[in-house]
């Protein structure tokens, strides 16, 4: 947690500085909810300057006194909040600086403490981390502060930190700080998204393929979820197997979006105008000759859902991390018509996610590069 530090910041040590941010203490301002509302007239820059009224606020002391009642809002806005009142202030990027750093330790034992533009403070750990936003050409390093807040890592003082770098976990280079690795360097390019059965060679059937949709509904909740299907056991084709809601799109159907919607309404009992479309995902081509487009949507929780008799016999929900999860991603393969097909497979359970339903879920993984 930040705090005033004594001036002499570059004399002391890590475990000095360690103990001082421990000790910080600052107005409970996420205790205090007033009624009063207003603009301050009040902006920080994106070099972490003060204003009022367009000009600025030159004395350090009346700069760090404000820094003290600053606070996020859940909606991403900053506000001063005392026991009496909450004033809007502008944020142009991040409301704090870091403008100086020191590191300590090697490897795993590391610690990097920061001061920030108000005499505050910071030391790096899993509760405050290191980001680096933007390309590797144009890096913007942030470290969280408090409250949700950050401090955008001034460009001398990343360059110093750049030159410390060590290789950490995957093969990354960055550092560590209280047992906590922060990578400098983005992650290993997402693998390939998966186009089609037989390994994205399914062939292109006579005439074309036929288009066809799925709703990859998920429940709004806290820990969200993902319903899925269980096939009954007398279908012609995909009989017992586990898949979303969905199927062909019909010359009626209002595109892949309506078909989706519509087939949720008939295998599930969907009510109508209860799914929230977020967009339409990668395409993918079935074995069966099928160029199906998943219809990412939100539902609310809980709905009561009915299962078509003659071709669902189950519907259940599967959290979304599981199944964003790519540690449940395991991979298996079977022969068909003399060749070898590999597939992707999720097993939530006593069920078994396969084929085309766990390819698009990988899909969606790699979309969101989900850890």
């Amino acid at each position: 947690m930040p705090m005033q530090p004594p001036a002499d910041f570059a004399s002391l040590s890590l475990a000095e500085v360690a103990r001082l941010a421990a000790e910080a203490k600052l107005p409970p301002v996420d205790r205090w909810n007033p009624t009063h509302c207003g603009d301050s007239e009040m902006r920080i820059a994106a070099d972490g300057s003060w204003f009022h009224q367009d000009s600025p606020i030159t004395r350090a002391e009346m700069v760090r006194l404000f820094a003290t009642i600053l606070r996020r809002e859940p909606d991403g806005s900053h506000v001063l909040v005392t026991p009496v009142e909450k004033l809007s202030i502008a944020v142009d990027d991040a409301p704090f600086v870091a403008v100086e750093a020191k590191l300590s330790g090697e490897g795993e034992q590391g610690r990097i403490a920061f001061r920030l533009n108000t005499e505050e403070v910071a030391v790096a750990d899993a509760d405050h981390p290191i980001r680096i936003k933007g390309t590797m050409d144009a890096p913007r390093p942030y470290l969280r502060v408090r409250g949700g807040m950050d401090a955008l890592i001034a460009r001398t003082v990343f360059y110093e930190l750049a030159e410390q770098l060590v290789e950490g976990p995957e093969g990354r280079r960055g550092l560590w700080s209280e047992g906590a690795f922060f990578p400098f360097e983005p992650a290993a390019p997402a693998e390939p998204l998966l186009v089609g059965d037989l390994n994205g060679e399914a062939p292109m059937p006579e005439g074309g393929w036929r288009a066809a949709a799925v709703l990859i509904a998920v429940t709004d909740r806290a820990d969200p979820g993902v319903l899925l299907t269980q096939r009954t056991d007398d279908l012609r084709t995909h009989a017992g197997q586990v898949a979303f809601p969905g199927g062909s799109v019909d010359p009626s159907d209002a595109g892949a979006i309506g078909a989706a919607l519509r087939e949720a309404g008939e295998e599930i009992a969907l009510p109508p105008g209860t799914a929230e479309v977020v967009a339409t995902l990668d395409r993918y081509h079935t074995v069966t000759g099928f160029e199906v487009t998943p219809v990412l949507a939100t539902i609310p929780a809980d709905l009561p859902l009915v299962p078509h008799p003659r071709e669902v016999n189950a519907i259940f929900e599967v959290p979304l991390a599981f199944l964003l999860d790519r540690a449940n991603h395991g991979r298996g393969s079977r022969w068909h018509e003399g060749r070898e097909r590999h597939y992707y497979e999720l097993i939530f359970g006593d069920r078994r996610i396969w084929g085309a339903t766990a390819a698009m879920i990988v899909n969606l993984a790699q979309r969101l590069r989900w850890p």
